[in-house]
């Protein structure tokens, strides 16, 4: 049994954030506004911290666009996440009223968890490829500054190529990990909490770039 999404394997995941528990909307509010017959509130950084955190991993990638290995996310995105029954859809009026504490939000199964953690651990490895050469011509640079304070006159460390080397460098592993970062896309595109309009098809082709708005901009306008 996966303890976040609850005995049934499946639910509905948002992720929230505030600095005060009376800042988040109650229970009978999201209950009323997204026409859900329970749901409950948990602590981000709790017992399910692992598998919050591969989402919020996720939400960066998307909006960075990074290309090094981001193991947990820089800024702690969410204080809170609300789970419910499966396949809720997210009201588009009714959740503007909360859009300050509302990040994102899933629709998940046991097997789309699994398949999140195989695509970031596949794109952290690849990252991996890149790091060691990435940081080839930052040490020969060094290298060059200590050689020359220890008064080494070995010409293949001082008059090494590093532009040479920096163009071999410099793209190197980048296809790949923007591969894996668009196998993500597809990822969030699927399971991403979305409006019923945009289940009918509403404008569907003008998305935000940004997950953490749940493309109400597209929808409403920008904030």
């Amino acid at each position: 049994m996966n303890n976040l999404l609850g005995p049934y394997g499946k639910a509905t995941i948002i992720l929230m954030k505030a600095q005060f528990d009376s800042e988040l909307p109650t229970v009978s509010a999201m209950k009323k506004a997204l026409k859900i017959p329970d749901g409950k509130y948990f602590r981000s950084h709790g017992r399910q911290s692992y598998q919050i955190q591969h989402l919020e991993q996720l939400l960066e990638i998307i909006k960075t666009r990074s290309t090094e290995t981001i193991y947990y996310s820089r800024d702690r995105m969410s204080t809170d996440y609300f789970v419910t029954v499966a396949d809720v859809h997210s009201d588009i009026f009714a959740m503007m009223k909360y859009s300050a504490q509302i990040i994102a939000g899933f629709n998940l199964t046991v097997r789309d968890l699994a398949e999140l953690n195989e695509l970031l651990n596949k794109r952290s490895r690849v990252c991996n490829l890149r790091c060691g050469p990435a940081s080839w011509v930052k040490e020969l640079h060094r290298n060059i500054e200590l050689a020359r304070d220890m008064d080494v006159t070995d010409e293949t460390i001082l008059n090494v190529d590093i532009q040479a080397v920096e163009r071999i460098t410099q793209n190197y592993g980048l296809p790949s990990i923007e591969e894996w970062n668009q196998k993500l896309d597809a990822w969030y595109e699927d399971h991403r909490w979305k409006t019923t309009l945009e289940e009918k098809g509403f404008d569907t082709n003008d998305q935000s770039s940004d997950p953490s708005e749940l493309n109400l901009s597209s929808l409403m306008g920008a904030k």
